[in-house]
């Protein structure tokens, strides 16, 4: 009897195994070989799923677990602890993006797909963590944040920050 394969189930956990590996060696610095090799898969599987890497990279996107933070009627403690979540991997991220962007233009980067999908989930939660009034003031504070502990070499607690949260979220409305 032949074995019965779900296709898309596969295909997913692919690009969900394939986001460490581009985290881990950037966009441009990793073939679909590689790829392969790193998720234990002939290069001919792969291929069949994603004839290109950017194609496997879209899919990543897809898959990409962002998710809204930890349910809390709070939305500063719900904020926090979606910032907390998403430093374990900010580093990596950062770093791939910013391989996978090089030196293109900004008018490229605001309409490449994978970009645009991966802003349009991290809106998606900010707006299930802090509600969509306030999710694009709740981005700009979750990159400023995430980028300035990068930078400094900040770990640990976020509690600190709660006060400028607080403010920030407090604003009120995105005026547009």
């Amino acid at each position: 009897m032949p074995k019965i394969v779900d296709h898309d189930a596969l295909r997913a956990d692919l690009a969900r195994r394939a986001i460490p590996v581009f985290q881990e060696h950037g966009y441009h610095g990793i073939g679909m070989r590689k790829i392969a090799d790193a998720l234990g898969v002939p290069k001919s599987s792969l291929y069949h799923y994603f004839p290109t890497k950017q194609d496997l990279f879209l899919a990543c996107t897809e898959v990409l677990e962002i998710g809204p933070g930890d349910p809390d009627p709070d939305p500063v403690t719900a904020l926090t602890r979606l910032i907390a979540r998403l430093e374990e991997s900010f580093e990596g991220e950062l770093r791939l993006m910013v391989d996978y962007i090089g030196t293109r233009a900004r008018e490229e980067i605001a309409v490449d797909p994978a970009m645009r999908r991966y802003r349009e989930r991290l809106d998606a939660a900010l707006a299930g963590t802090v509600g969509a009034d306030r999710a694009p003031q709740a981005r700009i504070l979750l990159y400023g944040i995430l980028l300035e502990r990068w930078l400094a070499g900040e770990t640990g607690g976020l509690d600190r920050l709660r006060p400028r949260i607080e403010a920030v979220l407090a604003a009120g409305r995105d005026p547009g």
